[in-house]
């Protein structure tokens, strides 16, 4: 053997030696979890299906379960690969997250899925989900995956309690949201809508956008000042709604880069979502109503022998009279 012949042999072993061990990888495996097993009607929580061992699979758009909605909102996917002449590591997985919301309280059964990877067919475990009655007023949530998270809330402020036909009540609404989600601009135009028939509403101004930290969370908050105007008499329970769509940051759930190995190229890819934190960071629309507690109002009947010129008009009035010229001689209009 020729020392040449002996040196390339030396140079392919390492080289045989780790082919072999990455045609010994682990078979792909798949996991499934809610972010929350027990929410609240309305409540949207993140189901994630995570494949392990392949970065490609074939998953479902939306799984069906009468009550639920389930919608996929997002697709991750991730390899990486190592050589050394101690071994060479291989991994790769494809994480997929689901929009879940129940319709009605009770326990529900998220059926189990099957993944198609490759010529492999995975299933899924069948989860639980527990779904509580919402707090009467706010029946709709986001929860981002990373840190805590804050319903989207609706408040409903009028200026009086008991009014006439016809008369205008001041109101101011208020409709907050976890200052973390991207919401439609097109519905915050419009504003929200009395629920409530029989009921008309005047916007007095501009809606306003202010900042707010409750419970120790940034919320963004439009204001809209506007006038209710009751077309009839009765006790009313009044809340106002608003229809909109969000769309939510999504998590990628990295390793801590303390407990990972060094890879420049991943290093970089970080770099540059940090740089662009919109890239790639939300998920899909998700549609959603936002109704605020009921206001009670008593609404009365007008007085009885109203004067014959009276055209319904109710309410406090200032009029401002100017007269030109002001200065006249005496038989001048």
């Amino acid at each position: 053997m020729t020392m040449s012949m002996f040196r390339r042999i030396l140079f392919l072993t390492p080289l045989a030696i780790a082919a072999m061990q990455s045609s010994f990888a682990a078979s792909p495996s798949v996991t499934a979890v809610l972010s929350n097993s027990q929410p609240a009607v309305g409540q949207i929580v993140q189901l994630e299906i995570k494949i392990s061992g392949a970065n490609k699979a074939k998953v479902p758009e939306s799984i069906s379960v009468d009550g639920l909605e389930i919608q996929q909102t997002d697709q991750t996917y991730e390899s990486s690969f190592s050589f050394g002449f101690g071994g060479n590591e291989d991994s790769a997985s494809a994480t997929y997250a689901y929009s879940v919301m129940a319709r009605r309280a009770g326990e529900f059964k998220i059926p189990s899925q099957t993944i198609r990877v490759g010529n492999d067919s995975l299933r899924t475990p069948e989860l639980t989900l527990n779904v509580t009655n919402a707090p009467s007023g706010r029946s709709a949530t986001v929860a981002p995956a990373s840190g805590n998270a804050m319903k989207p809330w609706a408040q409903l402020t009028l200026a009086k309690s008991q009014a006439y036909i016809g008369q205008p009540i001041e109101a101011q609404i208020e409709i907050g949201f976890d200052a973390r989600m991207l919401v439609d601009p097109q519905s915050i135009q419009v504003g929200p809508e009395v629920v409530t028939p029989g009921f008309t509403v005047r916007r007095v101004e501009q809606f306003q956008q202010t900042f707010r930290i409750i419970n120790g969370i940034k919320q963004r908050v439009f204001m809209y000042k506007a006038a209710l105007i009751p077309a009839k008499s009765g006790h009313f329970e009044v809340p106002v709604k608003l229809s909109t769509q969000v769309r939510v940051p999504i998590s990628r759930n990295r390793t801590p880069r303390s407990q990972r190995r060094t890879d420049p190229f991943q290093e970089l890819f970080e770099e540059m979502e940090e740089m662009m934190p919109d890239v790639d960071r939300y998920g899909r629309p998700i549609p959603l109503e936002i109704t605020s507690d009921p206001v009670a109002l008593n609404v009365k009947q007008l007085p009885p022998n109203a004067p014959p010129n009276f055209s319904g008009a109710v309410g406090n009035f200032t009029m401002n009279v100017d007269a030109k010229p002001k200065t006249v001689q005496v038989g001048d209009p």
